[in-house]
């Protein structure tokens, strides 16, 4: 119900891409294949701890580089990736399941003065100063109508500023009982 419907679906599209890069100034590239900007190549890292994810991440990197793009994927034990994420922010991309929701309180997500602290659920250090009116007034707001509408259009600022990408999921779950 707090979905905008009216958000944009990001086809897959590598041609595309590399036409947005190149409008970006990524144009040359390396020996290694890989697109250049002022002398310095398209690199990016991915931290992930779980090995079993490697399948299909290492799918992502080849779909990657065939745009011109290295993906470096980093393989670290849960700890260190919440002290990179949370505690320092000091990562490019990070493999998650990130609780990330915009329900029932937004801004312990998405509120810019959390932008630059370290510790909370603002990872992708998101700022924006709509997104905030919106908060506020979802806050004070007792109308269930009005705070699922507050609550659409922020999710079109969300995702409108691609802070972060959906991934591919398994269709299934898998579950274990005695």
């Amino acid at each position: 119900v707090y979905e905008n419907p009216n958000n944009q679906k990001n086809e897959f599209n590598p041609a595309e891409a590399v036409k947005l890069l190149a409008e970006a100034g990524w144009k040359d590239r390396d020996s290694q294949g890989r697109l250049v900007k002022n002398g310095k190549p398209f690199t990016v890292e991915m931290l992930y701890e779980n090995k079993s994810t490697e399948n299909f991440l290492t799918i992502y990197q080849q779909d990657l580089q065939k745009v011109g793009i290295a993906l470096n994927l980093r393989l670290v034990t849960f700890e260190t990736k919440v002290k990179l994420t949370h505690g320092g922010r000091q990562f490019d991309m990070a493999y998650q399941g990130w609780g990330a929701n915009a329900f029932p309180d937004p801004e312990s997500e998405y509120h810019s003065r959390l932008a630059a602290q370290k510790d909370n659920n603002n990872i992708t250090s998101f700022k924006d100063p709509h997104a905030d009116e919106l908060m506020a007034k979802y806050g004070v707001s007792f109308d269930a109508n009005e705070r699922i509408a507050l609550l659409r259009e922020l999710d079109g600022v969300l995702t409108s500023q691609y802070h972060y990408v959906l991934h591919w999921q398994a269709p299934f779950q898998r579950l274990a009982y005695w």
